[in-house]
């Protein structure tokens, strides 16, 4: 127990120091998410490559006033899609999603918060429950994998080994545009 403590201390801290020291972080805010960006244009990047396939049809332009309530819309739609596909509907589900600007990026703040060395456009970190996404590799099924880690550390109480997340979380990568 103290030693995930000062994991999540130390995690937490590297996240602030990170997101604080590249510039100003923006945010906007999803029924579930906190979306941390910190520049316009990662938004932007960041919705065009956040490409919903079937789903799109559901974007009414008239209930979309810009790219904030798009990227709301989506990252609330295909969490509502993940815990379908999971049958887990944790309570009170909310995360933080950090929007970086390129891999190499991903890949210093996976670096900073576990010391090992990846190749992962995206992942979710879990001691500070944020999911951490690539703005030039935002594939729905990577959206949904992500989601899926997420969703099931907030629903169980004690996490499931590494294999079974990894197993359920491909489970719905690979049914998220059934």
């Amino acid at each position: 127990m103290h030693d995930q403590l000062i994991k999540t201390t130390a995690c937490t801290l590297i996240l602030l120091l990170f997101t604080c020291g590249l510039c100003m972080a923006l945010e906007i805010k999803s029924r579930y998410a906190t979306i941390i960006y910190n520049e316009e244009k990662d938004l932007h990047r960041f919705n065009e490559e956040f490409y919903l396939g079937k789903y799109s049809y559901l974007l009414r332009k008239d209930d979309i006033a810009g790219v904030s309530d798009e990227v709301r819309f989506k990252t609330d739609l295909i969490v509502e899609r993940v815990k379908s596909i999971l049958d887990m509907f944790p309570e009170n589900l909310e995360f933080r999603i950090e929007i970086c600007s390129s891999e190499r990026e991903i890949q210093k703040v996976y670096k900073l918060i576990y010391r090992k060395t990846t190749n992962y456009s995206a992942f979710y970190a879990p001691e500070i429950n944020t999911v951490f996404f690539s703005v030039n590799d935002m594939e729905l099924a990577t959206v949904a994998h992500e989601f899926a880690h997420m969703v099931m550390t907030s629903y169980f109480n004690v996490s499931p080994p590494v294999k079974i997340h990894e197993l359920l979380s491909r489970y719905a990568a690979r049914h998220i545009t059934d």
